[in-house]
């Protein structure tokens, strides 16, 4: 059963609470709910990784950034723009920015020491897809595969996070095939779609 909590905070918090919830289209007591639950999920990752933090602040930047400028393209209005997660085609781009951002940041290749370069590509070539798969069998069942203490509280805390429309994506099934872009040859979103692989490709210019 819900339980009313009395909850005192500043004004300034206030706004920010009000103004998160009119962009969501939520009650402003849910929105205070979501980020209670956000933050068990941060809370139960238990990491203490920084640069894994900082990682994922980056790839919500970008995929944030680059959702909105792609529904302002795609649909011409402010709320279009603020409702880019539930656009196809500005989720795709989302999706890119954020492979651009885990690319940016992969450590460099070492060569392997303790098992062949074959062994070790045979063991991890599916890995993450399948533990993927078991994450978002967490987040929309509230159940974990795996029976370990921390894999069950990560799959209650990610499924009381998970919003309606996200867990019903997520039972939907395997993974849509990207969009065909249809921006154009020169429109924003192009030519600004790999910015830092472009940076790369560039001749080192001698001293």
């Amino acid at each position: 059963m819900p339980i009313q909590v009395n909850l005192r905070v500043g004004d300034e918090m206030r706004a920010k609470l009000i103004a998160a919830a009119e962009a969501r289209g939520v009650s402003v007591n849910k929105e205070i709910n979501d980020r209670l639950a956000r933050s068990f999920v941060a809370g139960s990752r238990g990491t203490g990784d920084a640069d894994l933090e900082g990682l994922l602040a980056v790839i919500a930047a970008a995929m944030s950034a680059a959702g909105w400028a792609a529904a302002s393209v795609a649909t011409l209005s402010p709320e279009g723009a603020k409702q880019w997660i539930n656009n196809p085609i500005a989720y795709e781009q989302a999706l890119e920015a954020a492979i651009q951002v885990l690319r940016a940041g992969a450590p460099v290749a070492e060569q392997p020491s303790a098992l062949n370069k074959d062994d070790i590509a045979k063991i991890i070539s599916s890995l993450g897809v399948g533990l993927a798969n078991a994450i978002l069998e967490e987040a929309t069942t509230g159940n974990s595969p795996v029976s370990g203490i921390a894999e069950r509280e990560r799959a209650k805390a990610l499924n009381a996070v998970v919003g309606e429309t996200m867990a019903a994506r997520f039972k939907a099934g395997e993974p849509r095939s990207p969009l065909a872009h249809s921006f154009g040859s020169n429109s924003v979103v192009q030519m600004h779609s790999d910015p830092i692989a472009q940076e790369r490709q560039k001749p080192e210019t001698k001293k």
